[in-house]
């Protein structure tokens, strides 16, 4: 059930456990935009102004301060911070403030990304926000090719996406580029060509995501009244493919339906979002993760009025109220899209619930090496990965719940 509070603060001490407290990771959703990208479905705006901005970061501190009290986050236990949009990149000095404050909570070589576009990136904005303490930038490049970057409405080209990311790796070792996949008539050797960018350019990290048209924005709507034709799934599949082979000959190692990573390079902050690990979300529109008694945490999110967040003194949010059964679905999808797979053993020990693999599609599956059971993990071939949802719906149809 989804509940919004009422117009006061949350009530942290119904929150709070008698146990040792966990380790963290922090998510800030930064939502101003220098343009409003026509797939994206994020909270966002490219309304704004330096008064607006001045405002939400000042409540983004404010906010900070109050979770960090309240869940009594503990020195030395923030273990990865992640400003995310939006376009984050747009800004340099803003973080200063918040990242210190943070600081003391923080383990030694603290994980701290930020996202940006090639246009933000400058010699400058690097140098700024390394001293900041910054050691990971994520680039939204989504295409290199001219009729990709129109669709997708980017407003960057291929020679400044190339020098963002020479420019990048001059200033941090660890730099991940997103690109999607599979908007229409998206051809084969424009594909290849996204992921020889990856290579030639040396980036250590890749996110590669299939274009979904969300109701909400310009492609979804133009999408449902018949103006575009979405790539076929199994067109879309021989793009996935492509990545999973072409990568893995280039030294990648696959770590999730999306993700991809040169050894050391790995996305502390996603691994916590896998494991369904504590988070503190904080921003229009971000998501938090948090320990309750109840032992199985409690999921809120905050709506996405900017003005509101900016007004309020203490977090106004809504909960996602859960039971053991509906925390046992979320965790079958989060592992089932990753490599690594879902724990059988967790499933009965935590749960305490079993996984019935005698089933036939499920046995078959797994003679077939397409279901690996290793070590008590059960897990996906790389290539069955792109279809994770419909192998997360067998599993679950096969717990006894």
């Amino acid at each position: 059930m989804i509940s919004a509070l009422p117009a006061t603060s949350l009530d942290f001490e119904s929150l709070k456990v008698m146990t040792a407290r966990p380790s963290w990771s922090l998510y800030f959703h930064v939502p101003f935009c220098s343009f409003a990208c026509h797939y994206c479905d994020f909270v966002k705006t490219s309304r704004f102004d330096s008064n607006l901005t001045t405002k939400y970061f000042a409540a983004l501190d404010r906010h900070t301060q109050y979770w960090l009290g309240n869940q009594n986050v503990g020195s030395g236990s923030i273990e990865s911070i992640f400003f995310g949009g939006g376009t984050p990149g747009l800004f340099t000095h803003e973080y200063e403030s918040i990242l210190a404050r943070l600081k003391e909570f923080s383990v030694p070589g603290v994980e701290i990304s930020l996202e940006a576009n090639p246009n933000d990136i400058s010699k400058e904005s690097l140098q700024i926000w390394r001293k900041l303490g910054f050691n990971r930038i994520s680039i939204g490049i989504q295409s290199t090719s001219d009729r990709g970057l129109k669709f997708l409405t980017r407003d960057h080209n291929v020679s400044q996406a190339t020098e963002a990311v020479r420019l990048a790796l001059t200033f941090f070792e660890n730099v991940n580029v997103d690109f999607i996949y599979g908007w229409p008539d998206q051809s084969m050797a424009e594909w290849e060509k996204d992921l020889e960018f990856v290579v030639q350019n040396k980036v250590p990290h890749v996110s590669l995501y299939n274009l979904t048209y969300e109701a909400q924005t310009p492609i979804g709507r133009a999408q449902k009244a018949g103006k575009i034709s979405s790539m076929q799934a199994d067109e879309e599949f021989e793009r996935y493919d492509r990545a999973c082979v072409f990568l893995g000959e280039h030294g990648f190692a696959q770590e999730e339906v999306s993700n991809w990573t040169k050894p050391g390079f790995s996305c502390i902050q996603n691994h916590r979002y896998w494991r369904s690990d504590y988070y503190i979300g904080v921003g229009v529109g971000a998501h938090g993760f948090i320990p309750n008694d109840s032992g199985i945490g409690l999921r809120y999110a905050y709506d996405s009025h900017i003005e509101r967040f900016c007004a309020d003194a203490e977090p106004k949010i809504v909960i996602d109220e859960r039971n053991r059964q509906s925390w046992l679905m979320e965790y079958v999808s989060c592992r089932m899209r990753t490599t690594e797979g879902l724990n059988v053993k967790k499933i009965n020990d935590e749960f305490d619930k079993s996984l019935n693999l005698d089933n036939e599609i499920l046995r078959d599956a797994l003679m077939e090496g397409r279901l690996v059971l290793r070590d008590n993990h059960l897990s996906l071939r790389p290539d069955e990965l792109f279809r994770e949802q419909a192998w997360t719906l067998k599993i679950l149809e096969n717990i006894k719940l």
